[in-house]
């Protein structure tokens, strides 16, 4: 069945509402309405999407279009599938964007003959702008089965994606991946970076400097086998490095760089756990676990 006429309203006035909305319409779709918080939010994403797109509330779109994508944030999902059912949402193709989440919130639109699905772009879009170029081309991750699943798949198509299906049960370990892939990387830079300013070199040289760097150990764990990618001091079963590092970390306790002390434990006892597969001594092991799980304080 080809679903392409059938008109589409966008329940979320966000990023990857707009970035989605204006793709499908530029693709030659009906996308007829945009919904989103408020109305000037809604207006601005309606003017974004395409001309002609009408800005409407949320318990609006039943009256305009019989596909819908839910776009809005993960815990406003099951809120709005509810106000969508009870202004006499039935019988249409829903699907929702969100990562962490399986079919099972849109379940008050399918128990009036929805049919549902969940349909993910693996995919950082920080602005609507940048998203006309990074939701082309990129993976989806896709859960649910009929008419919603074969719309999700038209809408990968059309968009030159990938296409990667899981369960209802696989969602929160892939988002949590997903968190940690993307999210947690920026994080882990950008305090890096500020440990860099800490020591006195400013951003912008930092940044220059340690490109190549950061660029380099990301295409080694995308290319190498499991843990052969990581160097380094825990790698060699360097107590007396990650010992400096974390005094030079302590003595900043009272700065608003403490936090990273934390970091730099955490991800050194997994660093740990990588270094032992890679044949790291059973004693440098212990060693370094011992060390980075203690919470001495800074002698005075």
């Amino acid at each position: 069945m080809n679903l392409t006429k059938r008109p589409i309203g966008i329940a979320g006035g966000g990023r990857i509402g707009q970035s989605l909305g204006r793709l499908l319409y530029q693709a030659g779709w009906p996308v007829v309405a945009v919904a989103s918080r408020t109305a000037r939010h809604a207006a601005a994403a309606a003017e974004f999407i395409g001309y002609g797109v009408r800005p409407v509330g949320y318990a609006e779109l039943p009256g305009w279009c019989s596909r819908l994508i839910i776009a809005v944030p993960d815990d406003a999902l099951v809120t709005v599938a509810c106000l969508l059912h009870q202004s006499g949402w039935e019988d249409g193709i829903v699907i929702h964007t969100s990562g962490v989440n399986g079919t099972e919130v849109l379940d008050c639109l399918a128990a009036e003959g929805s049919s549902v699905a969940a349909l993910h772009p693996l995919q950082t879009v920080p602005s609507p702008e940048k998203g006309q170029t990074s939701l082309v081309g990129c993976q989806y991750v896709l859960t649910g089965d009929g008419e919603a699943a074969q719309w999700a798949k038209e809408i990968v198509q059309v968009l030159h994606g990938r296409l990667l299906e899981l369960p209802n049960e696989s969602r929160r370990l892939y988002h949590a991946a997903a968190v940690l892939i993307c999210n947690d990387l920026v994080v882990l830079l950008e305090a890096g970076l500020r440990l860099l300013n800490e020591a006195g070199v400013e951003r912008e040289t930092a940044t220059k400097a340690f490109r190549s760097l950061a660029e380099q150990s990301v295409s080694n764990v995308l290319s190498m086998k499991r843990s052969e990618a990581l160097t380094g001091p825990v790698s060699r079963g360097d107590v007396g490095t990650i010992e400096a590092h974390l005094d030079a970390l302590r003595e900043r306790s009272g700065t608003d760089l403490s936090q990273i002390e934390t970091i730099y434990r955490v991800l050194g006892l997994y660093a740990v756990r990588l270094a032992e597969e890679q044949g790291l001594s059973e004693t440098r092991v212990r060693a370094l676990t011992t060390l980075l799980e203690s919470e001495r304080q800074p002698e005075r």
